[in-house]
């Protein structure tokens, strides 16, 4: 996790959908140790008296295995991402990476990592795809030749099995700002690619948030739920987004679209607290459902 926003200094909470009881619950512990952290150049927390070298927040630990990419305080330059085990030890050097990792993403197989780095463009990242023991770093713009550059929102996420990645992305390459003469919404798609072969697929053409079903045979998507930078809003009303809800089955070779809810609420700077429920047949995030403005609520679509 990152630096400041480390589990342990979070607040964390249980809700139950089915019987509305929500409980507080211990945050979870960083592994790496104080010292592991003044070794590598990592900011321990809390911080500590000014030291002799830049104190950089940035790490992200493992879910499912004892491995870690940071960036070092010892380290001066634009490249400085960094993979190691959580006591310290094997650490290596990413000299192909092009800067300091923005965020971390591991697959549950262990065998890749997706580090973003930030562009310098309100909510952008480029996403590079690498092995989890460093022998592969390349960008997914590269990789699948599609442009995420400039998406608000929708992350890449990894399978649960570990062997596909679903993404947002255009055909339309658009680098540079602005871009008058193409209307880059409407561009986006959601594609898959698949790890073994490299090769990625056009799904759908929803653009929004969307998450993988716990099986991977399919994903959930709320469509209208993101933008791309540069560009305004079309706001519904109240300076709201009316979204649409939709299933995508991908145990078809044509993958089918099902939509389960339309004109769902929300405000578009609250983008990444969306999730859904399969067995709740519920919808958690910040949405607006009584015209109080933005929190935290539970839509049921029962």
């Amino acid at each position: 996790m990152n630096g400041g926003s480390l589990p342990i200094y979070q607040d964390w909470w249980h809700y139950d959908v089915i019987n509305g009881v929500q409980q507080a619950l211990t945050p979870p512990e960083t592994r790496v140790t104080k010292a592991v952290r003044e070794s590598l150049g990592i900011c321990p927390f809390p911080l500590p008296e000014p030291r002799s070298y830049p104190c950089l927040p940035t790490l992200w630990e493992s879910p499912t295995n004892e491995r870690i990419v940071f960036s070092s305080g010892h380290v001066e330059g634009e490249i400085n991402t960094w993979l190691a085990n959580v006591d310290g030890s094997n650490a290596l050097y990413l000299d192909t990476f092009p800067g300091s990792p923005g965020n971390v993403m591991w697959s549950s197989d262990d065998e890749w990592l997706l580090i973003g780095l930030h562009v310098g463009v309100d909510g952008s990242n480029l996403y590079y795809l690498v092995k989890s023991d460093g022998s592969f770093v390349k960008s997914l713009e590269e990789i699948t030749n599609t442009s995420h550059f400039r998406v608000q929102g929708p992350k890449p996420q990894f399978s649960p099995d570990g062997q596909k990645l679903a993404f947002v992305g255009t055909e339309a390459i658009c680098k540079q700002m602005p871009c008058e003469d193409l209307d880059i919404e409407d561009e986006y798609n959601l594609y898959i690619l698949d790890l073994d072969t490299f090769e990625s697929q056009l799904i759908s053409s929803r653009f929004g948030l969307f998450q993988w079903t716990n099986e991977g045979n399919g994903l959930y998507v709320l469509d209208g739920s993101a933008n791309t930078a540069g560009h305004s809003v079309n706001y519904s009303f109240s300076g709201m987004q009316l979204a649409d809800f939709y299933y995508i089955d991908l145990t078809r070779e044509t993958p089918r679209e099902e939509k389960l809810l339309g004109d769902i609420p929300l405000y578009l700077p609250y983008l990444g607290a969306w999730s859904y429920s399969p067995e709740a047949e519920a919808m958690a995030g910040m949405f607006d459902l009584d015209g109080r403005g933005p929190m935290f609520s539970i839509l049921s679509l029962k």
